[in-house]
């Protein structure tokens, strides 16, 4: 395993915590009006483990496998609804 790979192994889990803590923050960057759109006030639903089995290991666990995040938010109702 070379130093870099052995870095990301550490890195993933770390950025992957931050985001989930700062997951409001994520959203209203990317969404400037992310409270008209997301219902913030529901706790947001992470995946990672419904993610992780579209993407299953490699014969014989070879290479390391990184599955990025999967967040389940809902959305605000449609007055049209």
């Amino acid at each position: 395993m070379s130093p870099h790979s052995s870095k990301e192994a550490v890195d993933d889990p770390l950025w992957k915590s931050v985001l989930e803590q700062t997951f409001i923050h994520f959203l209203t960057f990317f969404f400037p009006e992310a409270d008209k759109i997301f219902d913030l006030s529901k706790k947001f639903v992470y995946l990672d483990k419904e993610l992780q089995s579209m993407f299953p290991p490699k014969p014989h666990n070879k290479g390391v496998r990184y599955v990025d995040k999967l967040v389940r938010v809902q959305l605000v109702p449609s007055p049209d609804l």
